[in-house]
């Protein structure tokens, strides 16, 4: 059981009404034992302990009151608290039994009865990050306690300390609970004690409240998923107008940029995918669903070397178990090499793709086995090519025109026994890259996108680069 308590109070220049009404509510409450500290410009008062602020609330350096409190706190267990809190009624007689805990959160409300920040975790969007509601009885390694108001045994303040080089507004007590989190101090909220959050003139009820960043995060995340919907549809139209609108309130979020990419890529723009991606690729790194979309993009512009360097990088990151990712990066990766004049590298990376195919992947195998068989027509191993080519016929859709008659093309090439290798340099000679099998998972879902035969006939006719001899 909590005995006794310290109270904590952290003075912001409010008028001396404020604080007299949070002293006045401590006072009520029916503790064994407690005693009462300021750290502001108040004067000295019977039984309270009054510690000069040296200017820190005005400075927003309240880690430097708190652990100045705390640090003169004599009882195991601290509440710290701003001026503008009340306790309400009862409060101690619901917190009493939670010794159980060493930081406590209890449920907090305003003037009008909404739920002030009080339990919560922050939800990260980009580089931004906004408080986000748990409900009392949720738990998650990422909760904090509102620094406003909060419990903790004073044997955690004495292991974590307050970091004093973050100051207001800095999450400085979101930094404090995950640390208590980490050292393995145990972090919970007892709803029924309850206190008040007196909104003064220098705030208003969203400022305080979760109202605002629940209206953020939800925004956000109902138009990318909005444009998630329209993605996996084809709709890449509806899709750019509602990935657009969540980069507008996140501009930095990678997965959004990401997905936007692709969705530039799907309609043939290239341009603007290699500037999406670009960025998505900058903020993150790692990042190999954007790495592999780069890649692409630079593959079906022309830039083969870049779209090496981009689709390895790719590769390199992807999970082998991802498999429509590490397909795709791996089936990049073989047409980029080829086009870079890298046949070698091609004809490794088209054999792997090979061996981790699957009975009935038809647009998969009439992939490989047409990289397969330009790869060995350019290197003059004609019998191979021809082989090669004679299987890719096999699993092309009679349907799909173009590729029929370029792999066609290939075997009547490599039968007749007409030179490869001297008239490579001429871009518009190459193979056409097939999209008809493209298999593209967005980084939050897993489904496969379907291209559609007639936009399929639209983007091959603005890439096509079937070989003419």
């Amino acid at each position: 059981m909590i005995n006794s308590i310290s109270f904590c109070i952290i003075s912001q220049g409010r008028s001396e009404g404020i604080i007299n009404r949070a002293i006045a509510s401590i006072l009520r409450q029916r503790l064994p034992s407690r005693e009462i500290l300021v750290c502001g410009e108040l004067p000295a008062a019977h039984n309270i302990k009054v510690f000069r602020s040296n200017g820190w609330s005005e400075t927003g350096e309240l880690n430097r009151m708190r652990n100045l409190l705390c640090s003169n706190a004599t009882e195991d267990f601290v509440v710290l608290m701003t001026d503008n809190i009340e306790l309400c009624d009862g409060w101690y007689e619901a917190i009493k039994e939670a010794d159980y805990l060493d930081i406590i959160g209890s449920r907090i409300v305003t003037d009008d009865g909404s739920r002030a920040v009080d339990w919560a975790y922050q939800a990260r969007l980009g580089s931004m990050s906004f408080p986000y509601p748990l409900a009392y009885d949720e738990w998650t390694t990422k909760a904090y306690v509102s620094g406003n108001f909060m419990l903790l045994r004073k044997r955690a303040w004495e292991r974590i300390k307050f970091d004093e080089t973050l100051l207001r507004g800095d999450c400085d007590d979101v930094d404090f609970c995950l640390r208590a989190t980490s050292a393995g101090f145990r972090i919970g909220v007892i709803p029924q004690a309850e206190a008040k959050y007196n909104v003064g003139n220098s705030e208003t009820t969203t400022d305080v409240t979760f109202e605002k960043s629940q209206n953020i995060v939800l925004a956000f995340k109902r138009a990318l998923a909005a444009g998630k919907d329209a993605f996996k549809s084809g709709d890449y139209g509806p899709a750019l107008v509602h990935l657009k609108k969540a980069a507008e309130m996140v501009p930095d979020d990678p997965g959004t940029l990401s997905l936007m990419g692709w969705t530039y890529y799907f309609t043939g723009r290239y341009e603007s995918a290699l500037e999406v991606l670009g960025k998505a690729v900058a903020i993150d790194s790692a990042n190999h669903y954007a790495l592999r979309g780069r890649g692409w993009a630079f593959l079906q512009s022309g830039a083969h070397q870049k779209a090496v360097s981009d689709l390895r990088r790719a590769l390199d990151l992807v999970n082998p178990h991802q498999r429509d990712d590490w397909v795709e990066t791996l089936r990049g990766l073989s047409w980029a090499n080829y086009h870079a004049g890298g046949f070698d590298e091609a004809i490794k990376y088209f054999k792997t793709l090979l061996e981790n195919s699957r009975s009935g992947e038809a647009d998969l195998l009439q992939d490989v086995y047409r990289g397969l068989g330009w790869c060995c027509y350019r290197k003059g191993m004609l019998s191979e090519a021809a082989g090669h080519f004679e299987k890719a016929l096999s699993n092309i859709d009679p349907r799909n025109h173009e590729l029929f008659r370029e792999a066609k093309h290939g075997l009547e090439l490599a039968t007749l026994g007409q030179p490869g290798a001297v008239a490579i340099q001429d871009c518009d000679r190459h193979p056409l890259v097939d999209l008809s099998g493209t298999r593209l998972s967005a980084p939050s879902f897993a489904a496969a996108i379907n291209w559609r035969r007639g936009l399929v006939s639209v983007l091959t006719a603005a890439l096509k680069r079937i070989v003419r001899w």
